[in-house]
Parts: structure tokens; sequence; C-alpha cells
């Protein structure tokens, strides 16, 4: 009920008229029901999309114009929305299989809902074969726009690349490190340190070494 509140307070706002009313939503919980958000009533891991399809129908009667999604939660089992190379303390899968999720996710929605332009996810681990997979998606409706999260952060230039030069660079790529994901989880300035080693090698040091010595003292 909050969440549709807002939109139509914003809605019947005459200062924010014409703006486009956009929503990041979370698709599922992966945290049992009944204590998760989207999760099936048996039981287990698995999805069961029926409320969120609700809910994301009743925000486009309330005005929301544009969705963009996300799984899980990261502080929790940060391998269902960040699908990671290494393994992630509770994963039980590949990264492929968090990968096909997401995507898969984000597709249902767009197919309940054709008209509203949806922004997939998931791309950012296939690294410079992310492109070709969000189009493959694209063309099987799957979404109207793909998102890139942890790729934008090592790879900002990804769009110009792909546009003036057809390709882009495998060198520049986001490596799903997942250190980005832990100095942002930990209130630190975030950004790619691999790619971006000088600036955030030595803050993602200075974090490692403070979170040590807080262990030391505990």
């Amino acid at each position: 009920r909050l969440i549709l509140a807002i939109v139509r307070s914003i809605k019947q706002d005459p200062e924010c008229r014409g703006l486009i009313v956009a929503s990041r939503l979370n698709l599922y919980d992966a945290l049992p029901y009944p204590l998760g958000w989207g999760m099936d009533r048996r039981g287990g891991s698995e999805a069961d999309l029926t409320e969120p399809l609700r809910l994301v129908g009743d925000l486009i009667e309330a005005g929301v114009e544009l969705f963009a999604f996300t799984m899980g939660n990261p502080y929790y089992v940060p391998h269902i929305n960040r699908p990671f190379d290494q393994k992630q303390a509770g994963a039980q899968e590949t990264p492929l299989q968090g990968c096909d999720r997401l995507i898969r996710g984000v597709a249902a929605v767009q197919a309940a809902y054709p008209e509203i332009p949806m922004v997939g996810l998931g791309f950012s681990w296939f690294r410079d074969f992310g492109p070709s997979v969000a189009a493959n998606a694209l063309r099987r409706r799957g979404l109207s726009m793909a998102g890139f999260g942890r790729q934008s952060i090592a790879y900002p230039d990804l769009p110009a690349d792909l546009l003036q030069q057809g390709k882009i660079e495998p060198g520049k790529c986001c490596t799903t490190c997942g250190m980005c994901s832990e100095l942002k989880a930990n209130f630190c300035v975030s950004g790619c340190v691999t790619r971006d080693s000088e600036v955030y090698l030595p803050i993602y040091r200075q974090y490692r070494a403070d979170k040590q010595a807080g262990m030391n003292e505990g």
C-alpha cells in the first residue's frame, strides 16, 4: 500500500506533471515462505511471481510507466542478484543459473505487460558477451531495455564502444569479483577495484584493514 500511495501522490502533484514515474522492484526475496516476498508457498527457494505480477499491474494502473527489477537480498543472498565467479557462501548454483533466473524473471513480467517498458538485468556476468545475451532477450521480447549494473561501474564507455565500434573490449569488462559490492554494502566510496585500481584499491585495502582491526578488537 505504501508504494501505491507514493505513486498516486506523485501523479496527483501538479509540480510532478509530465514526469515519467518509474519503479525498481524486487521480484522475489529468495527467503523461504512466509518470510520472503514472491516465494512459492510450498516452501523451498523457488519463486512464485503471482503476487509480484499483481503488484506490477497495480502500479501500472496507478501510473508507473517504466520498471527495472532485481531479485534477492544482496546482504543475505548476494549470489541471487549478483552472480559471481567466486564461490559465495550459501550459493548452491552456478552463476549461469543465477543469470538465467534474472533474465527469465524479467521476461515473465514483460510477457504479462507487453505494452510497458521493462529493463532487464543479469548481463554483467557475461562480460563481453553481455550485449549479445541482452540482444537475444530483446529479440525474444523478454525486455524493452537492457540494464548493466556492475558492468557500468567497470566499463562506463561500453555503450559508446558498442555503438561506435560495433564491439566492446574484453579487457575493460567487469570481472564479477564482488569488491565494488563489498565496498557499497559497507558504506564506503564504491568503484571498480580491478579496472580503476589506482583510485579504489587503496580504499578497498583500508576497508579490509579497518574490518580486520575491528575483528581483532572484538
